[in-house]
């Protein structure tokens, strides 16, 4: 009968106890690992959704800029070519300048746009403009004469005539191979009157992209790449597989999921990868389209399983092993009890039946009998209904969420207890964390939904500076919830700062202020280039009222605008409460945009301001026009004469082009015209001559020395000889040359004429 008792009692209270107590530890765990792995899932999505929106704006910018270019030249275009060249050489020489991430700019311009007399549908001239050794090097040449490449890209922009990219590549502006970089190019095409007249391109280098991919991993363990519209790998945290297909990185997901018709199609992709090695991958594909072309890429990252759960697991780990030390020790206990019992124990069989149920209160308790075995077993069974009670309360309130609820345990080696108190303090611990993810998420989204209303400010009203400052100043003034603020553009000419716009109690300001640099809180800010915020404003420092009467702010923050490290505009903003942290990075962080779209403004505004002076000239041009026509009667009387003279001239340069070679130069040593004469004899056409420098064929370092000399003489307007070698063909050939100089109405050469005959004979004899 003892046996039969203890037996019953050990299996009522070790199986009730023990299915409840591991049956609610592993739902905790469960649950907590699903938190776990949820919050760093969404962490990461969205630190690659707001990447991939950083990018589609980056290409943007770039596109617009070409966009524009292409405007101005469509506006500055006129007859004359050779007058419209020397202009598109400035426009396209001020912007290369200007924008460091373009590594060359080519314009091309079809030869029947150009010469009405043209009529084939092939032939252009291209211009290229590029960096080398910190200069800008210009290049011109001619293509397709003969007939179209179909295979080229620029048959293809010709044919679709709109904006589009390649694919990226590697080439290099010098040859060599240790200079090639990793580039695309943007293609937007010149149309007028409904025919492609054109096309203006640029090569971006794509290098810069590593260093942001890098930094964008949410975690180190992860891998972060960008994937181009053919699937090609344009940037890699690892480094690896650049301008190779992204199945490197992918293998058999590319195709078994069908990755580049998503790519293609800007649709997101998230799923689990298994890799060669058996390890499980966290996968994201999000889209973004490059700038507003309609060519979509992709942004991934590849995060390992193993590294998201691997908090949860070691949580879970220590859950476990806490776990099972509770149930040994409730073993222990129970054997301990039951060894204890020595008789029987008809009167405790009802409390412990209920007890083997869970089914516990404290009016099951029983009163003290004896002070035996009996009595001690009375009053263990009453401790163990006082801690199950204790344990029932305490579980059940942490169920409802109450994590305050107080709990104490028995003594030091209440293992049990103290690892309830455990996975109260780790429950605490993990609900701290989530309201602070919760907190961070909130700021992130604030932070976002700021960037994105900014961006659509600055594309809204990119046209006018007015408009762009007070809708930048009063958006931020009422999404800060400042009371007041300003915006001031750096004219780094006059070292000054104007104030553009200020916006105060919901009201637009219109002030006039200019600061020096250094002088004032905003002046000493553009000067050092940093942040100011200070929360002891100085009396009468705010220059804006309400009209209401006047309250003096609490805080007050200056932030410079900076773009490529240059300071284009700076806001003042006061509060009558404080900019928290947040805040302050989100000015800052605006401010590049903002500043962005300012020095494209600029750009711009002086191209137009070039345009207006050209038209201005042109106006000029056209009242002298008139007077000249006013003139024609009076030079009437002489026209004869000069009729006369120039038909002798002609005579005479007919006849030296029959027994001579001509070459006209400018002062710059470059051809400007040539007879057909030297043409034959070079065995050349005239576009592969005009402006090639000379001494092209002069190898002799002696003679590239005396012709220095020369062109000193001729500078000073003296007619001089000079006889010089020259390679041509594989021969060596000797010109006796005469150099005349054509002076201008100040005497001033402009243009030489060189008069030239083969000597070679008498050389050899």
């Amino acid at each position: 009968m003892r046996r039969s008792l203890r037996l019953r009692i050990f299996i009522s209270i070790f199986l009730s106890v023990s299915t409840i107590y591991v049956a609610a530890i592993i739902m905790i765990l469960i649950q907590v690992q699903t938190i776990f792995t949820q919050n760093l899932t969404n962490e990461t999505r969205r630190l690659v959704h707001s990447s991939s929106t950083f990018f589609n704006v980056v290409f943007g910018q770039d596109i617009e800029i070409l966009r524009s270019l292409k405007n101005t030249l469509n506006s500055l275009y006129e007859d004359n070519f050779d007058d419209f060249i020397l202009k598109q050489d400035k426009v396209i020489k001020g912007v290369i300048s200007e924008t460091p991430q373009f590594l060359s700019i080519g314009i091309s311009w079809e030869l029947n746009s150009i010469y009405k007399n043209y009529t084939k549908n092939h032939g252009r001239y291209r211009y290229l403009y590029y960096w080398r050794d910190g200069n800008i090097i210009s290049k011109t040449d001619t293509l397709n004469m003969e007939e179209e490449a179909l295979n080229s890209l620029y048959y293809l922009f010709k044919i679709s005539m709109r904006d589009d990219i390649t694919d990226i590549y590697f080439d290099s502006y010098t040859g060599l191979k240790e200079d090639e970089q990793l580039m695309n190019s943007i293609g937007i095409p010149i149309v007028r009157n409904n025919k492609f007249a054109g096309l203006v391109a640029a090569d971006i280098s794509l290098e810069r992209l590593y260093n942001i991919i890098t930094q964008l991993k949410p975690i180190p363990e992860a891998q972060t790449f960008m994937v181009s519209h053919t699937g090609n790998i344009v940037a890699n945290s690892t480094g690896e597989y650049i301008n190779q297909s992204f199945s490197k990185i992918l293998k058999d997901d590319v195709s078994r999921r069908n990755l580049l018709f998503s790519i293609q199609n800007a649709q997101s992709e998230v799923f689990i990868q298994k890799d060669s090695l058996g390890n499980k991958n966290f996968v994201i594909l999000e889209p973004f389209y490059f700038g507003n072309i309609n060519r979509a890429w992709s942004l991934g990252t590849i995060v390992p399983l193993k590294v998201i759960r691997k908090d949860s697991n070691k949580f879970i780990t220590t859950a476990i092993v806490l776990a099972i030390i509770g149930l040994f020790l409730m073993i222990f206990i129970t054997l301990l009890i039951l060894n204890s019992i020595i008789k029987p124990i008809n009167y405790s069989v009802e409390s412990l039946e209920k007890i083997s149920n869970f089914d516990i209160s404290s009016d099951y308790k029983m009163e003290k009998v004896s002070s035996d075995e009996l009595g001690r077993m009375v009053t263990s069974i009453n401790n163990l209904i006082d801690s199950l009670t204790g344990i029932k309360t305490f579980t059940y309130e942490i169920s409802k969420g109450n994590l305050d609820v107080k709990y104490t345990a028995k003594s030091d080696k209440d293992e049990l207890g103290n690892a309830i108190l455990e996975m109260q303090r780790s429950l605490k611990i993990a609900k701290m964390e989530e309201e602070k993810r919760n907190a961070e998420e909130k700021i992130q989204n604030w932070i976002i939904n700021g960037e994105s209303k900014i961006a659509e400010i600055l594309r809204e009203n990119s046209q006018n500076i007015e408009d762009l400052s007070y809708q930048v100043v009063s958006y931020l003034v009422k999404y800060t919830n400042a009371a007041q603020g300003a915006l001031f553009m750096v004219n780094d000419e006059e070292k000054e700062i104007e104030l553009l716009s200020a916006y105060a109690y919901e009201r637009r300001k219109f002030l006039q202020k200019i600061i020096p640099f250094g002088v004032g809180l905003v002046g000493r800010s553009v000067q050092e280039g940093e942040l100011v915020y200070i929360t002891d404003i100085p009396d009468g420092y705010s220059s804006i009222s309400s009209g209401l009467g006047d309250k003096q702010p609490r805080s007050l923050i200056i932030v410079p605008f900076k773009f490529n490290e240059v300071i284009y505009a700076v806001i003042e903003l006061n509060s009558f409460g404080d900019f928290k942290p947040h805040i302050r990075r989100f000015i800052e962080k605006i401010g590049v945009s903002v500043a962005s779209t300012i020095a494209n403004l600029q750009i711009t505004l002086r191209t137009n301001k070039l345009v207006q002076d050209l038209q201005s000239r042109s106006q000029i041009l056209i009242h002298q026009e008139e007077e000249l026509r006013q003139n024609i009667e009076e030079m009437k009387t002489t026209q004869d004469e000069l009729l006369r003279k120039a038909t002798e001239y002609e005579g005479i340069v007919n006849a030296l082009n029959k027994v001579s070679y001509v070459v006209v130069y400018d002062m710059d040593r470059r051809i400007i015209d040539i007879n057909n004469r030297f043409l034959n004899f070079l065995n050349k056409t005239k576009s592969d001559m005009i402006g090639a420098e000379q001494g092209l064929y002069i190898n002799d370092p002696t003679y590239r020395a005396q012709l220095d000399d020369l062109w000193q003489s001729i500078t000073a307007g003296r007619v001089t000889t000079f006889t010089q070698k020259a390679l041509i063909a594989g021969n060596t050939v000797w010109f006796s040359e005469a150099y005349i100089p054509i002076l201008d109405d100040e005497g001033k050469p402009y243009k030489v004429i060189n008069i030239s005959n083969d000597i070679t004979n008498i050389k050899n004899k």
